[in-house]
């Protein structure tokens, strides 16, 4: 899993946690909650997960063509009076 998707199920599952211990308490019920929605959340962001990765992946294949045209750049320069020549 990315680390920043790895965070958000974290921060999640924490915040889910807390708010159910504050609610029902420490319980039995607030455990069994707790880990049913941690499954959920896991399932949730795990298939984020894998759309991410397919569409680094995607990136990186266009990113990988190269240009038909390669365009070099040229120097500018601009002078006191607001006039610019183009070097190069």
């Amino acid at each position: 899993m990315e680390r920043g998707i790895a965070m958000q199920f974290l921060l999640t599952t924490a915040i889910t946690g807390c708010v159910m211990l504050l609610v029902f308490g420490p319980s039995t019920l607030c455990m069994l909650i707790c880990v049913g929605l941690s499954v959920l959340y896991f399932s949730y962001f795990k298939g984020r997960d894998v759309i991410n990765q397919k569409v680094n992946i995607k990136k990186g294949k266009i990113n990988k063509k190269k240009p038909d045209v390669i365009k070099t750049e040229a120097m500018i320069i601009l002078k006191k009076d607001g006039s610019f020549f183009v070097k190069g």
